[in-house]
């Protein structure tokens, strides 16, 4: 029987109730070792404190820590402990968020990670799937989920899948979006895996190190994914892994901060791992969105646009005041 020690990453920021949801979800899962690492990003309304309640509620011990790791509330042993509440003094994005997290792991040297978006609720034997493919092979380094689409129980949201010149500019991926059928059943070894549910071996974060918290929002998984392959590290879609994804809880889809972030984090990924293709990317990508926006009467979005391109160009990263 499998019984490799897990820590399951969730972040929050201002979303109470999918975070409830995600978490009771996870609560029900078949896999015999884990334990829920809470990340508040200091959030700006009452959804930690409405978090606790619900926790203290369901009779869960919790342990609660600063973003130095320091014990703020002194509990139950934490053998006993199910759920680590994790406090941010600012809000760290998704990389900064789960960085955090990740280091709480890595102080109790657990076999894996599990980043797992809070807008999203998992079926029972989500995770024993994904462990029981990363323990094949020892240097499979991450492990991604059939995300399906919260909504549309009949529709693949995404699976991750391969970075080419035309998907960056179309942004369109392998598996995006896409009625379920049988090819998507298949076990498969992508460039990259999405992040709103990524299993990693504890050994590749020892060996690679952290997110890099210059994306703050988007194409930080992306970008660990491509570190992980160039150390020699494999990745894997794991079909039988299921996720159901809302998608855009926390930021909705097409807002500025989508727009922005997507943007930006696009061209600082490209030109980082595709420099030789970059200019085309640069050039091309820019003209494709702005025509995109023109056919939709999108100005608002242009705007956006052209601003991720130009804190881009001065090398304006992290997070953005928008």
């Amino acid at each position: 029987m499998i019984n490799k020690p897990v820590y399951i990453v969730i972040i929050n920021w201002n979303n109470s109730r999918d975070t409830i949801e995600c978490i009771d979800s996870v609560l029900k899962i078949n896999y015999p070792d884990y334990k829920i690492i809470l990340v508040d990003n200091n959030s700006e309304d009452d959804s930690l404190e409405k978090i606790k309640n619900w926790i203290v509620d369901k009779n869960i011990y919790f342990a609660e820590y600063d973003r130095m790791l320091n014990k703020i509330k002194d509990t139950e042993n934490l053998r006993e402990i199910k759920i680590i509440i994790i406090r941010n003094n600012y809000n760290a994005g998704f990389a900064g968020g789960s960085n955090l997290g990740i280091k709480f792991a890595l102080k109790d040297n657990v076999d894996y990670v599990w980043l797992l978006n809070n807008d999203t609720v998992v079926e029972k034997n989500s995770l024993i799937e994904m462990v029981k493919l990363a323990e094949f092979d020892s240097k499979i380094g991450i492990i991604g989920s059939k995300l399906m689409s919260y909504y549309e129980k009949n529709k693949i949201q995404d699976i991750g899948g391969w970075l080419t010149l035309s998907s960056y500019i179309t942004g369109k991926y392998y598996g995006h979006d896409t009625v379920d059928k049988e090819e998507y059943n298949k076990i498969i070894e992508p460039d990259y895996i999405k992040g709103a549910s990524m299993l990693i071996n504890l050994n590749l974060i020892k060996d690679i190190g952290l997110m890099d918290e210059d994306y703050f929002l988007y194409w930080e998984e992306t970008d660990y994914c491509i570190r992980a392959k160039k150390n020699h590290w494999r990745l894997y879609y794991c079909p039988t892994s299921i996720v159901w994804h809302k998608e855009g809880a926390t930021t909705k889809k097409g807002s500025k901060i989508t727009v922005y972030y997507y943007t930006r984090n696009s061209l600082i990924f490209y030109k980082r791992f595709f420099p030789i293709q970059f200019l085309v990317i640069f050039v091309f990508g820019l003209l494709f969105k702005i025509l995109k926006r023109l056919i939709k009467k999108d100005a608002y979005s242009i705007k956006y646009i052209v601003k991720a391109y130009i804190d881009f160009v001065f090398h304006r990263y992290g997070r953005a005041e928008l």
